[in-house]
């Protein structure tokens, strides 16, 4: 639209252009008419009194009688007049043609200049019509592209309006979530600090208790030295030790079964752990086995005052069977908890264990050298000193224990 109209704006402009040269080309073609007009009359009037002179000296040749000289003279005046007034005619009929011409072209350009300005009014009023129709489609264009807009922006404020409130609520459960997280983060917190602390006071009970086990063991690799001289003294005095070495033996290696099948458990377990500590997988790594909170702790009491239990053999039997069931418990369990320990923890899970295992054997062998001596001391009360065979030392299975 806007270069259809320069284009008739341009059009106006070349078309003003033309009508203002025609304008101009009349104006001129009128002027020359004009001139020609004056000069066609100004050369009628003095043919006209060229005219009244030649009859002027007409007439006054005849009154006044003339000679021929003067007739001679006038007639040469009269060819001259003549002459003029055949080329004043001529002039005249140029002029004449040559106004005629002028008029024609004058009323032609006045044609061409109505034409011009008829055309030039048509155009101006569909280029007006063409403008009015053009803004008013526009303007309808302006106000449905308006509308359109309108209904789009409220769309998209909706839209967002319900995406702000789904980000605020996602927003909202991630913060609580998080807090949730952040308060289950700081229980866990507590816990394994708790745990720190409970592990530090058992290893410190652990460290008291290996240094009793450690002096127990002192005492009783001096029981042990002292019932084995016992012993070859009762051998070199000829006592029959035979039922006591059978009953020994038989819970030496009773003992010693036991014992061995608990270290071969220890021993798998401490491979597996290795296994899981090279794989990284601290998930599978065995927890700490606590024997000692099920077994009886020896005191300093029981150190010192290994006589007192001479007459009750029942009460380490039943110990016995007591550390067997813990055992047994703690193994079970172990095979099924999925508690998680890091290698930290499983080193200190493994030396508690082998202090415990310490500890354990350690105490069973004080049982039973306690339970040795117990015997050996009812049968030195029961029988007489009277010899009657050598017997062979009794003593071997306490030794392969210790």
């Amino acid at each position: 639209f806007q270069l259809q109209l320069k284009q008739n704006e341009r059009f106006i402009e070349d078309a003003q252009a033309r009508v203002t040269n025609a304008e101009r080309l009349c104006a001129r073609l009128q002027r020359a008419a004009l001139t020609a007009q004056r000069e066609s009359d100004a050369a009628v009037i003095r043919a006209e009194a060229a005219e009244a002179e030649l009859d002027r000296l007409q007439q006054k040749r005849h009154p006044l009688g003339a000679t021929f000289d003067d007739v001679d003279l006038l007639r040469q005046r009269q060819g001259v007049l003549e002459a003029e007034r055949a080329s004043l005619s001529a002039e005249l009929r140029q002029h004449r043609e040559d106004a005629e011409e002028l008029a024609a072209k004058s009323v032609a350009a006045r044609r061409r200049e109505l034409q011009l300005r008829s055309k030039l009014e048509a155009a101006r009023q569909r280029c007006t019509t063409e403008k009015r129709e053009i803004e008013q489609r526009h303007t309808k264009e302006r106000e449905a592209f308006v509308h359109e807009m309108q209904a789009e922006l409220q769309a998209v404020a909706a839209a967002t309006e319900n995406e702000v409130a789904m980000l605020t609520a996602q927003q909202e459960e991630e913060v609580r979530s998080l807090r949730r997280a952040e308060a289950a983060a700081a229980q866990r917190h507590s816990a394994g600090a708790s745990r720190s602390e409970a592990a530090a006071a058992e290893s410190a009970a652990r460290l008291q208790e290996t240094q009793s086990l450690r002096r127990l063991c002192e005492h009783s690799s001096g029981e042990v030295s002292r019932l084995s001289a016992e012993l070859r003294a009762m051998q070199a005095a000829g006592f029959d030790l035979q039922d006591l070495e059978d009953s020994t033996d038989s819970e030496v290696e009773r003992e010693t079964d036991f014992f061995r099948a608990r270290c071969e458990s220890i021993e798998r377990r401490c491979a597996r752990a290795l296994r899981a500590a090279s794989r990284k997988e601290f998930d599978k790594v065995p927890p700490d086995l606590s024997f000692t909170e099920s077994l009886d702790p020896v005191s300093p009491r029981e150190i010192s005052e290994p006589e007192s239990r001479e007459g009750s053999l029942a009460p380490a039997e039943s110990r016995k069977s007591r550390s067997t069931e813990a055992f047994d418990l703690g193994t079970d369990s172990h095979l099924h908890d999925p508690a998680v320990q890091s290698p930290r923890q499983e080193a200190k899970a493994l030396l508690a264990e082998q202090n415990e295992t310490f500890a354990f054997v350690l105490e069973a062998s004080n049982d039973s050298v306690e339970d040795s001596s117990v015997q050996l001391r009812r049968a030195m009360r029961q029988r007489p000193r009277t010899p009657r065979r050598t017997a062979p030392l009794a003593a071997s299975g306490l030794e392969r224990v210790l």
